[in-house]
């Protein structure tokens, strides 16, 4: 394989919303299997591996300290190696730490392949956070979060808030779902993850190119939504010899979301708007209210070239 095109298509983006009364679930740690040298010999494989299994034998194959074997990072992975182009993604699927179970969004794949004049290259791409953006009359990029935008950008959390803070909030029930590698001729793959019910809270950031800031301060909101997946497809085309992968998104919708700044705080449903003690403020919903204020959401991405 010479060349590698990449290509990324996001599909139209569902209204964000949350769920207030979430049902209870039963977490079920994924089953971890190990990589082998012989599996990166491989046309493909997929597993899902425990991070800490590996962190548990470099511990011991270098005296180190060992974490508790109740610490646990299930990784689902795909590795493809055709002609000469390979790639390998990982995804989280769950974690425990201090017997706290979490679910969060973590993606990202690497590719190897040959350029035009026979070099190495190594490209790699990472999920780094859900920016929602409100545009102004003086936009130079239409649909796209800049700097003369009012930008929020979300960091995911799987805490208890309620323990937290002392206010009530929903229960923290994220979880997730592979969607199994599949292979359905001798040149295309397609796989994915899902997850649901996330929470994330959110800061203000200016995404200025040459004077980017953000306020860690005071974040301006909470907010859970039910769904975030990701699919990718791999067409590889030995005749033009490029590769080229699809990644596809779907952001489910916002079900709570708590204004934090200004100050007093609300919290928005579909059934209204309320103070932290429960006490209805008016009858503004979740979906008026980000309709009123034309918020927009965006997938933001690292993405890193490497000639060797």
């Amino acid at each position: 394989m010479q060349h590698l095109s990449l290509k990324f298509k996001a599909l139209p983006i569902l209204a964000l919303s949350f769920l207030f009364a979430l049902p209870t679930i039963v977490f079920q740690p994924a089953q971890a299997a190990a990589t082998t040298n012989p599996d990166f010999s491989a046309q493909s494989f997929s597993k899902t591996v425990d991070w800490y299994d590996y962190v548990r034998q470099y511990a011991v194959a270098n005296n180190l300290p060992q974490p508790n074997a109740s610490e646990h990072a299930y990784i689902y992975t795909n590795y493809i190696n055709v002609g000469g182009f390979q790639l390998f993604y990982t995804g989280l699927v769950n974690a425990t730490h201090n017997g706290q179970f979490v679910t969060i969004p973590l993606q990202t794949f690497f590719e190897h392949y040959k350029t035009i004049g026979g070099k190495d290259a190594i490209t790699a791409s990472s999920f780094i956070s859900l920016v929602a953006f409100n545009e102004s009359n003086t936009d130079p990029y239409p649909n796209s979060p800049d700097k003369s935008d009012t930008v929020y950008a979300s960091f995911s959390l799987g805490v208890n808030l309620t323990q937290i803070t002392g206010h009530r909030f929903p229960s923290y029930v994220a979880s997730s779902s592979i969607i199994p590698l599949t292979q359905t001729d001798a040149n295309h793959w397609s796989w994915g993850l899902n997850y649901t019910n996330l929470n994330a809270i959110w800061w203000k950031i200016n995404p200025d190119p040459f004077f980017p800031t953000a306020d860690l301060v005071q974040p301006r909101g909470f907010a859970m939504y039910s769904q975030l997946a990701f699919n990718y497809a791999l067409a590889i085309d030995p005749a033009s010899k490029t590769a080229t992968l699809t990644t596809s998104y779907t952001i489910g919708r916002m079900t709570n979301l708590y204004i934090l700044y200004p100050t007093p705080a609300i919290h928005l449903n579909s059934t209204g708007t309320y103070n932290l003690n429960g006490g209805l403020v008016n009858n503004q919903n979740i979906y008026q209210f980000l309709t009123t204020r034309q918020l927009k959401i965006s997938i933001v991405l690292a993405n890193k070239a490497i000639p060797m």
